[in-house]
């Protein structure tokens, strides 16, 4: 999923893979997906993932993450 100016909400994702990128625009997610990558260049980041894999960038922007992920 792509976004230049937008607000993105993704509720109840699960499966392989979710990967977000957004220019400018609040990224919202809350799922399991196996895997996570979510890009962000200008917007606020809210994540709350089950997930074994995260992955999450912003340039100008707060990150949020919650839930159970798998860390080393």
């Amino acid at each position: 999923m792509t976004g230049v100016a937008v607000d993105i909400d993704v509720v109840g994702t699960a499966g392989h893979e979710l990967e977000i990128d957004s220019v400018s625009g609040a990224v919202t997610v809350a799922g399991a997906p196996d895997s996570a990558q979510v890009e962000s260049v200008s917007g606020n980041v809210r994540l709350h993932l089950n997930s074994a894999n995260v992955d999450v960038e912003s340039v100008s922007g707060d990150i949020t993450l919650r839930g159970r992920l798998s860390g080393d």
